[in-house]
């Protein structure tokens, strides 16, 4: 992804990518998880605009487990990505789309779900503070 500027979904995804337009941020975050029994995440690794409508392209430019090549694509541009990633439960008191603070978890669950500019312009801020 970071090397190409290009982020691809699956074309089961299709509808998602229909709705996705240039200037639009995307926020990556990776869920919580287990590891050597330590829980690490939830984390916010990155912001980035998208420059380009939405396109197909069947080039094998992503690394995957899987067979998909993740064809519907969109280019993107770096915004702010951190040197190390942030902790996101540090940022939920501070955002307005997550209204049920003890309950964060919920919010995080669905798959390109659409967040508030404010809320947005909040993680880029902190992330800003750790380039």
């Amino acid at each position: 992804m970071k090397k190409k500027n290009v982020w691809g979904l699956s074309v089961k995804d299709k509808k998602k990518v229909e709705k996705l337009k240039a200037g639009d941020h995307l926020i990556f975050y990776v869920k919580q998880r287990r590891e050597n029994n330590e829980v690490i995440g939830p984390l916010i690794v990155g912001v980035y605009k998208i420059v380009s409508e939405p396109f197909r392209s069947e080039d094998k430019i992503f690394s995957s487990p899987s067979s998909d090549s993740f064809p519907l694509r969109v280019k993107i541009k770096a915004v702010a990505v951190p040197r190390e990633a942030l902790n996101f439960k540090t940022l939920v008191p501070e955002l307005s789309f997550i209204r049920k603070k003890k309950n964060w978890g919920r919010y995080m669950q669905k798959s390109m779900g659409i967040i508030p500019e404010e809320d947005a312009a909040t993680i880029i801020s902190h992330l800003e503070r750790n380039m």
